[in-house]
């Protein structure tokens, strides 16, 4: 489906088919999409694995198992039972100089090795 102009930074959600996950990356980065979520079908996640060619989409890509797929798909029903985009936010963990849970860790086991020592 395409989106309005203008309509920012979007995350393309394609079903599992026939050609390779990475011309499914590929078409949604020219599409304009800074990622993609293949969603299965069937319950397991995808093992995303690659076929022959060598990828050249610049994109995230995840696999997702059909029920998180018919979820994320649920949300995108508006009132009238049409498909419409759902904006959706991503954020990875980044490393903090100040995370107190991260320096706790690091210090239990460095005393867990030490004490392990004798």
């Amino acid at each position: 489906q395409a989106l309005p102009a203008g309509s920012g930074p979007f995350v393309a959600v394609v079903e599992r088919g026939e050609c390779f996950f990475s011309l499914k990356a590929e078409l949604a980065q020219q599409a304009g999409a800074k990622g993609i979520l293949i969603v299965n079908n069937e319950s397991e996640e995808i093992p995303l694995i690659g076929g022959n060619e060598t990828p050249t989409a610049g994109i995230f890509v995840i696999g997702v198992a059909k029920s998180m797929g018919d979820a994320i798909r649920n949300l995108t029903l508006g009132l009238d039972g049409e498909q419409a985009p759902v904006i959706m936010s991503f954020s990875v963990y980044g490393h903090s100089l100040l995370d107190v849970s991260e320096a706790a860790l690091v210090l239990l086991a460095t005393f867990l090795v030490a004490a392990g020592a004798f």
